[in-house]
């Protein structure tokens, strides 16, 4: 989603937001020799927003604002050869961002 709006003559100021949601779910059981079961929980979560203004002068401000979540679980269980096996993972990775900059432009 964006925005752009004229405040006066050459003030500019403009704003962007981007979003993304998505999840998935597994779940996989071999059997045979060995047998395993393995299951899983995923999310990734997104959110981002830029806002710039741009002066008559030539300087221009921005700021920017990200956050990424991507937690996740996954546990495998698994027998070969009468060997039990059990692996546990959890996941939580979070990115915060803020970003400002200015630009200072001349002719």
């Amino acid at each position: 989603m964006g925005l752009g709006y004229a405040i006066a003559d050459n003030h500019q100021l403009s704003l962007a937001y981007t979003r993304k949601w998505d999840s998935s779910h597994l779940h996989h059981e071999t059997m045979g020799t060995n047998t395993s079961q393995q299951q899983g929980n995923e999310h990734i979560y997104l959110h981002n927003v830029d806002a710039n203004y741009n002066l008559p002068f030539g300087l221009q401000i921005g700021i920017s604002y990200l956050n990424y979540q991507n937690p996740s679980q996954q546990y495998l269980e698994g027998t070969m050869l009468d060997e039990e096996r059990i692996l546990y993972t959890n996941s939580k990775q979070v990115i915060d961002k803020w970003l400002f900059t200015a630009d200072q432009s001349h002719s």
